[in-house]
């Protein structure tokens, strides 16, 4: 035998039992401490996807978890069961109960991007949730949204025709409607300074194709609107149920090519907005209610891809409850001027669906463009410097829809 056949034969069998003992190290299980199911608590996991079954492997061996699909709904309470909501080219990721030595262990793992404990989320604390601590800043893979509960739209006999500012026949010239009597915060966003005139005049095309906003009390009059819900009766539920609900979303625009979609959400974790945003979704997220608090500590007003929206009063002073700071990109109006359908409410949660319906407006009437240009958009359409008791941290932008 050579000499030289001799070594290759050595070199190949040392790489062999290099590339063994790394297999064995990887797949090894920690040493863990006994713990009772009351020591621990429920944890969501956002994992790269390249990995995943073998991390859920990990996880069945390891730590004697079942693993179970979940789709939509709320996801299993079972102290023994992981809950794997992720799917195809969205977020992938699950929830679980775990003690901290196992999530310690857990956040060591190279697929492992975010560990975070599944907080409570309810109605009348706004749906908002602190920023406790910074998340492992890793880049999250691409995802989208869309829907199937169709609502009929009512009639808006009320949305009277106007002539066009300039010739109705050149081409490509925009139309646009009047809409008389108009709900105060629709006229707000329909000109530039006060006093209203009682008009909200929108292009005649309304938002039309994009899934998303309102009808008689809407920004945006012929959009596909659609409403998942992840709360329960009582206006209740998880941090994990709201990323299934996106999840579900995103898979839905993914499934059908060239949607245009909006999202409108006040409770998320950023890489879930990222997931959208990454696959040509549009998130618009309230700032907060934080009563002038640092939008830059909510989540997710603090993704850097959403539309995050401030409140303001009727006067253009900036609502007492809404948060500021430098994450704010607009304000829009609020309640008494921010209705839903007849019911009046309060909060930057009323204020982002208007947001919403113009990032609709302008793709019904300009097509679609990037999270990002959309973002530049709004805020280069916007009205500036008019908003008063704003700190100087805080962009001063008002809402202004496409206009002549």
């Amino acid at each position: 035998m050579s000499r030289s056949f001799t070594n290759g034969l050595i070199l190949i069998l040392a790489l062999f039992a290099l590339l063994t003992s790394a297999a064995k190290s990887t797949n090894s299980c920690p040493k863990l401490r006994p713990r009772s199911n009351s020591d621990t608590s429920r944890y969501i996991i956002i994992l790269g996807s390249e990995k995943a079954q073998s991390h859920f492997d990990f996880l069945k061996n390891c730590y004697g978890k079942r693993v179970e699909k979940v789709d939509h709904g709320p996801c299993s309470t079972d102290p023994d069961v992981i809950s794997d909501f992720s799917a195809p080219g969205c977020i992938t990721g699950y929830t679980g109960n775990f003690g901290s030595e196992e999530t310690n262990e857990l956040s060591k793992l190279p697929e492992v991007f975010i560990v975070e404990k599944d907080t409570k989320v309810q109605k009348t604390d706004e749906n908002w949730m602190r920023v406790v601590r910074d998340l492992r800043k890793k880049k999250m893979r691409k995802s989208p949204p869309h829907d199937s509960h169709k609502k009929k739209a009512p009639p808006h006999d009320s949305h009277k025709k106007k002539a066009p500012p300039h010739d109705p026949k050149a081409q490509n010239v925009p139309q646009y409607n009047t809409q008389s009597n108009a709900p105060a915060d629709l006229n707000r966003i329909s000109q530039a300074n006060l006093p209203l005139n009682g008009n909200y005049v929108y292009p005649t095309s309304a938002g039309q194709g994009v899934n998303v906003g309102g009808k008689i009390y809407g920004v945006a009059k012929k959009v596909n609107l659609y409403a998942v819900k992840v709360l329960n009766s009582q206006g209740a539920g998880d941090l994990s149920t709201v990323i299934v609900g996106l999840n579900y979303v995103l898979q839905l625009h993914k499934k059908y090519p060239n949607q245009n979609t909006v999202v409108n959400n006040s409770l998320s974790l950023v890489a879930a907005v990222n997931s959208l945003t990454n696959n040509g979704v549009h998130v618009v997220t309230a700032a907060g209610n934080g009563y002038g608090a640092d939008s830059c500590t909510y989540s997710p007003a603090n993704a850097p891809t959403a539309i995050s929206v401030g409140s303001i009063e009727s006067d253009d002073s900036v609502s007492n409850f809404s948060n500021l700071g430098k994450c704010v990109t607009l304000f829009a109006p609020d309640g008494p001027n921010g209705k839903i359908s007849t019911l009046e409410e309060s909060g930057t949660s009323q204020s982002s669906p208007h947001v919403a319906g113009t990032v609709a407006l302008v793709i019904a009437q300009h097509g679609n463009m990037s999270p990002t240009n959309m973002k530049n958009y709004l805020i280069n359409l916007s009205t500036k410097n008019v908003i008063t008791g704003l700190d100087s941290t805080t962009p001063n932008r008002l809402l202004r829809i496409p206009h002549s």
